[in-house]
């Protein structure tokens, strides 16, 4: 990953857009001075890609990367990953909670969005680049206060960012498949295995013999089935002939023993007669009554239309009625018409001053709105307030940040002659020791000075004796003894004043750590608000602003009070509803006196083409007169016409009796047409069924013989029918292991065929069953032989098993690298190694004791941070494995204060190095000979509350 270009707004210190081109950039400076915004650079490519700041210990918080006086940041970056350009664009807002909301994601490659949401964008940027962002600050981006993350790391975090960085994710994903695929074909065995038990017991050789002989047993039995079938066949036809028969003689008699004479047959013919003779007398008294009554019906049509003259005299008490109504409907409407004048003239004075109170309203709101807006436009009180705090707060942290580093200053000064006096007194015990070790080996050789003798060869040196030597010797071995247990003391006190002096540096440092990392949250927080001495002014500003807001809104609730009480009063209801309530009346009495004019009009017209009321009168009683006279002549024509009627029926009803027994004569003789019965003459009844009944009797006689004889043949063939199902239905049952009592030979035979075919596809499904056991066995081989494989493979790539290997291996190599580079750098003081999976350093001053990396100092942490960081990024490409993102940028935020003229010209040089291998370099600093040195430089200021950038090339 390598950055192009940064675009920032509203961003931090930078309040204002602000766009940074990287593209032909290998090695940058970032210089200025402290709270300018340098920091913010580097913590706008992390927000870019990731949504959080690494200065921030709470990777959710946005709100405070938003300028103090903006709304809202912007950031967009422009990178290059592995020969392809991708852009990153974050846009966050301000909520009115004092939060920020993210508005808009995204990340871009070419014309493809690859991520749209905040959430998305996150996890695809951890995907294309291959760390999360606490990995990227660990290997990429090196912020303040966080530079030795990665180098005190625990191994287990080292190793699982080692993992992603380098791409090996791959192994961990293959062994957590191979795992689950062991699983799954372990468990597809476990859930095989009890059917295959349960299958083999069932299917076995002996079972499919049983299944054989079954089918044997059938076919013999549908065999004798067979021939039983066509005996009974023929009987059953012989019993249907016989049943057919009986039939026939039993329809017979059915047929005749239901014919008999109608009753009454003798009195028929005189009740005919007499009822003939009554219907001619009625209906000539019916013809004379019908006469009269058509000539008083002529009479009424003729005279006067009762209707009409009823509708007359109607009409002129009408016409008298609706005048009277009209007279007194004009003389409402003019009353009416002087009281809505009144009214009206009330209701326009009310309505001008209720206009009147709004728009003073409506001024007073706009006053109040156009305060409200200068305020909006403004600084709060309380914004103010914050920003005082702010400042005070990094005016307390400069003053704590000096007094610490001051602290500090004069541990180090206090060190170095106790590390002058550690070197001299462990120099002076050094001597002291050799001396009387020196001594006591001399005192050893002359405590043998007994063995010498005069003119004998000494012993040690094989010279002639000529004199015995005397020496005193114990006296200066025991002042030598006494010297060196001085001197080893003084060593001793010496060693403790300079680790309590070391521990008392080390702590005066940790102090002035904290202090400037508290003092860098502070530049921070103050970068983007306006400077101190503005706070003031702006403070006055807002009050008054706050003054004319509460000033005009008392005007508009003055206002709007006035308003609504006088709309509300009851006078002006009463006044406006009076109004319209005359309006009203003075309306619906003009409509009413238009529609009564219209109908005066309309009946005057209709009086005038009528008679008067006197001949009205008269022409009314005439029509009731002959009214009368024809009610009269109806009544008796009714009476004339009822009795006809029933001498008619009379008539009607004899003559249908007569028919009926002819009809009835002649239905009973079709009915028994099929067995010859005799010729019959209906013109007298009574005599033609005598002749019908006498032959009926003959018939039904000898019909009963022929019945008997037929009736006792069958029940002879029934019985043989029924021995023989009997006997069928034992061997079926036999065969079949019972039947039902009342199954039919057809039941019996479909039975044998279902038993048979049952039997048949029995022994193909256990056949077929017999097939799928086997195949069953083979997969539960294949799946154990593929559990086995893949437990075997997961287990050799389990995290503490290749992975470790792997990543020991990689640790030794970036160890390898790293040390050299430390070397250089301590000027042969340390080198680093790996302890227990733990980074130490090796102090080729101290016999190259090896103690932990977290002993060193301040400066010599820095040192052995950047040493790895720099390791890092030289190995990343060799080491990474084959399709991993190439990190090829790396960033130092601060740390080169710590170090002494000397190293830092080391380090100076050994990061020019790393700027000509192609890959991008950026560093953070206050020290102008190192920025110096740098080919580009972006210079950071801050001015007015925002901070600017300019770029210099050396």
């Amino acid at each position: 990953m390598r950055p192009l270009r940064i675009s920032m707004k509203g961003f931090g210190a930078f309040r204002e857009r602000t766009d940074i081109d990287l593209a032909d950039v290998d090695l940058v400076a970032l210089v200025g001075p402290t709270g300018s915004g340098k920091s913010t650079i580097i913590d706008a490519i992390t927000f870019a890609l990731y949504g959080t700041v690494a200065r921030y210990e709470d990777n959710r918080l946005v709100a405070p990367v938003i300028n103090q006086t903006s709304n809202e940041a912007r950031v967009a970056l422009d990178f290059e990953l592995d020969g392809q350009v991708m852009t990153a664009v974050r846009i966050v807002r301000r909520t009115t909670g004092g939060g920020a909301t993210t508005r808009e994601a995204r990340l871009e490659r070419g014309a493809n969005v690859l991520a749209d949401d905040a959430t998305s964008m996150s996890q695809e940027v951890e995907g294309v680049l291959g760390l999360d962002v606490a990995q990227f600050n660990r290997t990429v981006v090196l912020p303040q206060g966080k530079f030795a993350t990665f180098l005190h790391d625990k191994p287990g975090d080292r190793q699982r960012t080692l993992v992603r960085l380098l791409g090996m994710e791959l192994y961990g994903r293959i062994g957590r498949a191979a795992r689950q695929r062991a699983a799954r074909a372990r468990n597809h065995v476990e859930a095989l295995q009890p059917d295959f038990e349960r299958k083999t017991g069932e299917l076995t050789d002996q079972g499919r013999d049983v299944l054989t002989n079954r089918i044997r047993e059938l076919d013999a039995a549908h065999s004798r089935f067979k021939a039983d079938r066509e005996a009974i066949s023929t009987l059953d036809a012989d019993l249907r002939d016989l049943d057919a028969e009986i039939g026939r003689l039993d329809d017979q008699r059915h047929r005749m023993e239901g014919i008999a004479a109608p009753a009454g047959l003798a009195e028929l013919a005189d009740q005919i007669t007499e009822a003939a003779r009554a219907r001619i007398q009625t209906e000539e008294r019916r013809r004379d009554l019908g006469t009269k009554r058509r000539a008083a019906r002529e009479a009424l049509q003729n005279g006067p239309d009762v209707a009409t003259v009823q509708l007359g005299l109607k009409t002129h008490s009408e016409l008298a009625q609706r005048t009277r109504e009209h007279e007194a409907v004009v003389e409402q409407r003019d009353r009416a018409a002087r009281t809505h004048e009144s009214a009206k003239a009330a209701a326009d004075r009310v309505r001008a001053k209720q206009t009147e109170l709004d728009r003073r309203l409506e001024q007073a709101r706009e006053s109040e709105d156009r305060a409200r807006a200068a305020l909006a436009a403004g600084v709060t009180v309380a914004q103010v307030e914050a920003w005082t705090a702010a400042h005070a707060r990094h005016q307390a942290a400069s003053k704590a940040t000096v007094r610490a580093t001051q602290a500090a200053r004069s541990a180090e000064a206090a060190l170095r002659p106790t590390k002058a006096a550690l070197a001299e007194a462990e120099t002076a015990a050094s001597e002291s020791s050799a001396r009387l070790v020196a001594l006591r080996r001399h005192a050893g050789v002359a405590g043998h000075v007994d063995l010498l003798e005069v003119g004998s060869d000494c012993p040690l040196c094989l010279q002639e004796v000529h004199e015995l030597p005397t020496h005193d010797l114990d006296i200066h071995v025991r002042q030598a003894q006494t010297d060196d247990e001085a001197a080893q003391a003084a060593r001793v006190e010496a060693k403790q004043a300079f680790e309590n002096a070391d521990r008392e540096l080390i702590k005066r440092r940790a102090d002035a750590s904290s202090a400037l990392k508290n003092l860098a949250e502070c530049e921070s927080e103050i970068e983007s608000v306006p400077p101190s001495d503005q706070l003031d002014t702006l403070r006055a500003q807002s009050a008054e602003q706050a003054e004319a807001v509460r000033s005009a809104g008392e005007a508009t609730r003055e206002a709007d009070a006035a308003a609504s009480q006088h709309r509300k009063s009851a006078g002006y209801a009463e006044t406006l509803d009076g109004e319209q309530v005359a309006e009203g009346r003075v309306t619906r009495l003009g409509v009413s006196e238009d529609l009564l004019r219209s109908q005066l009009m309309s009946l005057r017209a209709n009086v005038a083409e009528l008679p008067d009321e006197r001949e009205l009168g008269a022409q009314l009683a005439e029509a009731d007169r002959l009214k009368d006279e024809l009610g009269e002549a109806d009544s008796g024509f009714n009476d004339a016409d009822a009795a006809y009627e029933t001498a008619t029926a009379e008539l009607d009803k004899v003559n249908r009796r007569r028919d009926q027994a002819t009809k009835l004569l002649h239905e009973s003789r079709d009915r028994v047409a099929a067995f010859g019965p005799p010729t019959i003459d209906t013109s007298d009844p009574a005599a033609a069924w005598d002749v019908l009944t006498g032959w009926i009797r003959d018939q039904v006689r000898a019909a009963a013989a022929e019945r008997k004889a037929a009736t006792d043949l069958k029940s002879s063939k029934a019985n043989h029918r029924s021995a023989v199902v009997h006997s069928l239905r034992e061997r079926c049952s036999a065969v079949l292991g019972g039947v039902d009592p009342g199954a039919s030979v057809e039941d019996l035979g479909e039975l044998l065929t279902k038993g048979r075919a049952a039997s048949a596809t029995e022994l193909d499904h256990f056949d077929r069953r017999r097939d799928e056991l086997e195949e069953l066995r083979q997969r539960i081989d294949v799946q154990r032989d593929r559990a086995t494989v893949a437990t075997h493979l997961g287990r050799l790539l389990r995290s503490d098993g290749f992975e470790r290997w792997l990543m020991e291996a990689a640790l030794d190599q970036l160890v390898d690298r790293a040390t050299g580079r430390l070397f250089e750098l301590s000027d042969g003081q340390y080198s680093l190694t790996v302890h227990k999976n733990d980074f130490a350093v090796r102090d080729h001053t101290n016999a190259d004791e090896v103690r932990s990396a977290r002993t060193l100092s301040g400066g010599e942490t820095f040192l052995a941070s950047l040493s790895l960081a720099l390791a890092v990024a030289d190995a990343t490409a060799e080491l990474a494995a084959e399709g991993a993102p190439r990190m090829e940028s790396i960033f130092l935020d601060e740390g080169f204060g710590t170090l002494d003229p000397h190293t830092l010209d080391t380090v100076a040089t050994a990061v020019e190095e790393l700027g000509t291998t192609g890959r991008f370099v950026g560093i953070v600093t206050h020290i102008r000979e190192l920025a110096d040195r740098m080919p580009v430089r972006l210079e950071v200021t801050k001015t007015g509350g925002s901070a600017t950038v300019e770029r210099i090339e050396t």
